[in-house]
C-alpha cells in the first residue's frame, strides 16, 4: 500500500517536471511555433497544470501574485493615457530642435528613453516612441538604424533603475518587499553610468552614420490641456510610490484611476494599447511556477549561497545566458527561491535587464521597436543588432556586478 502511494507520488512529481520543462521549452523556441505566443503557451501550461491534477483550481489562482499584476496594469494604463496625449512626439519634437548635431541627438535619444522607461514601463515607451524615431530619422534622410538601437538599448537599461521599470523588477520588489526608494538607491546609478557606456558603445560602432546626421526641426501639437493632466497625475504616482504612504500596487492603481477619470479619453480606446498578452502571461506563468515548485524541484536552489565576487560573476553571467534562452520573466521567476538577500535581487534585477541587450529577441522592448520599424519600412538585421547588443552586455553586466557587490 504504501509502495503503491510513493509510485503515485513520484509519477506526480514527474508529471509537474514535465508539464514545467514543455512549458520552458515552448517558450523558449516560440519562434518555431508561430501559431503560439508566449501568453497562449503559458496559459496552456498552466491549465495542465489543474487538468493533470497538479493544482487545484484554487490553488492555482492564489498562485498568481496579484501584486505583481496590479502595479503593472496600473503604470501601462498611465504610460498609454500619457502616449495619447501626444507627450512622446512632443518631447520628440523638442528633443529633434535642441540637437544640433548627431552626436547630441544620439545622447537626447539614449536619454531620453532611459529616463521615461524608468518611470514607465519600457515596453510602453518603445510602442510610443519608434514610430516617431523613424519618422523623424525620415524627415532628415538619417540613417535610422543607430537611433532606433539606442531607443531600445537605453530602455532596457533606464528600465532597470526602478521598480516599475520593467516587469521583471516588479516582480523581485513584490516578492522580497523592496521598497521604491531602496531599490531606486542601489540601482539608478547603475543605471545612469550605463547609460553613457551605451552611448559610448554606439557612437564607437556607428561614428560614421552619427556623424552624418543632420537633424531637422518638425512641430507637433500635443493635446496640452491632457498632456498636462497626464504629467501631474504621474506626478501624483511617482510621489505615492516614493513616499510609501500606500504599497506600489495600490499606488500604480490610484494612478491608473485618476488617468481614467481625469485623462479626457475613453478608457475603452485606451486599453487597445495595454499589453494584455504580458498580463496572460504572467498569470499563466505564475501558475506554471507554482506547480514546480509544489514538487520540490526549487528545493535546491534555495541552499545555494551567492556570497564571493566569483559568485556574483558566475551568477551574472548564468542570468544572461538563460534570460536570453528562456526570456528574462520566466528565469527570474524560477531564480527567485535562491534569492535571500535584496543585495542579490539587485543584482538579479541588473543582469536580468541588462541581459536584455544581448539579441534582437532579447527583449520585449526589442521586439517591439523591430516589428514596429519594420511595419514603416526600416528592417533592423539581427547582425545590425548584435553588433552592438553583445559588447554593451558584456560591458554594462561586468560594471553593475562589480558595483553591486563592493556598494549595493
Amino acid at each position: 500500500m504504501v509502495k503503491h502511494n510513493t509510485d503515485g507520488e513520484i509519477r506526480q512529481t514527474m508529471l509537474e517536471l514535465l508539464i514545467f520543462a514543455i512549458t520552458y521549452l515552448l517558450i523558449a523556441f516560440q519562434k518555431m511555433f508561430p501559431k503560439f505566443d508566449r501568453a497562449s503557451i503559458a496559459l496552456i501550461g498552466a491549465t495542465a497544470m489543474i487538468a493533470c491534477g497538479v493544482l487545484s483550481l484554487k490553488q492555482a489562482v492564489e498562485s498568481v501574485d496579484y501584486d505583481t499584476i496590479v502595479l503593472l496594469f496600473g503604470m501601462m494604463v498611465v504610460s498609454s493615457y500619457l502616449g495619447k496625449s501626444g507627450f512622446f512626439d512632443f518631447v520628440a519634437g523638442k528633443m529633434v530642435s535642441k540637437a544640433k548635431s548627431g552626436r547630441k541627438l544620439l545622447l537626447a535619444v539614449v536619454l531620453i528613453s532611459g529616463f521615461l522607461s524608468a518611470f514607465l514601463v519600457n515596453d510602453v515607451v518603445c510602442i510610443f516612441m519608434t514610430p516617431i524615431v523613424v519618422r523623424m530619422a525620415v524627415l532628415s534622410e538619417m540613417n535610422p538604424i543607430p537611433l532606433l538601437l539606442a531607443l531600445s538599448t537605453s530602455a532596457n537599461i533606464g528600465s532597470c533603475a526602478t521598480i516599475v521599470g520593467n516587469p521583471q523588477n516588479m516582480l523581485i520588489a513584490m516578492k522580497l518587499h523592496i521598497p521604491f526608494t531602496e531599490f531606486l538607491r542601489v540601482l539608478l546609478p547603475v543605471s545612469l553610468v550605463s547609460l553613457f557606456i551605451c552611448y559610448l558603445t554606439l557612437l564607437a560602432i556607428f561614428g560614421s552614420d552619427v556623424k552624418a546626421m543632420k537633424p531637422k526641426k518638425f512641430e507637433f501639437e500635443p493635446d496640452k490641456p491632457m498632456m498636462i493632466r497626464m504629467l501631474v497625475i504621474l506626478g501624483i504616482t511617482v510621489f505615492l510610490f516614493v513616499s510609501e504612504v500606500f504599497p506600489p500596487p495600490v499606488a500604480a492603481l490610484i494612478g491608473a484611476t485618476l488617468a481614467m477619470v481625469f485623462g479626457g479619453q475613453r478608457p475603452k480606446d485606451v486599453m487597445r494599447n495595454i499589453d494584455w498578452n504580458l498580463l496572460v502571461f504572467f498569470a499563466g506563468l505564475f501558475v506554471v511556477v507554482a506547480g514546480f515548485e509544489k514538487g520540490g524541484w526549487m528545493k535546491g536552489l534555495e541552499g545555494m549561497r551567492v556570497v564571493t565576487l566569483k559568485d556574483y560573476v558566475m551568477f551574472s553571467g548564468a542570468t544572461v545566458i538563460l534570460s536570453n534562452l528562456i526570456s528574462n520573466v520566466p528565469f527570474v521567476m524560477v531564480a527567485l527561491p535562491m534569492v535571500k538577500t535584496k543585495k542579490l535581487a539587485y543584482l538579479l534585477a541588473m543582469a536580468s535587464t541588462f541581459a536584455g541587450n544581448l539579441t534582437l529577441i532579447g527583449s520585449v522592448a526589442n521586439v517591439i521597436v523591430a516589428e514596429t520599424a519594420d511595419s514603416l519600412g526600416v528592417r533592423i538585421s539581427f547582425g545590425d543588432y548584435l553588433k552592438i547588443g553583445l559588447p554593451l552586455t558584456l560591458i554594462t553586466v561586468a560594471f553593475g556586478t562589480v558595483a553591486i557587490y563592493f556598494w549595493g
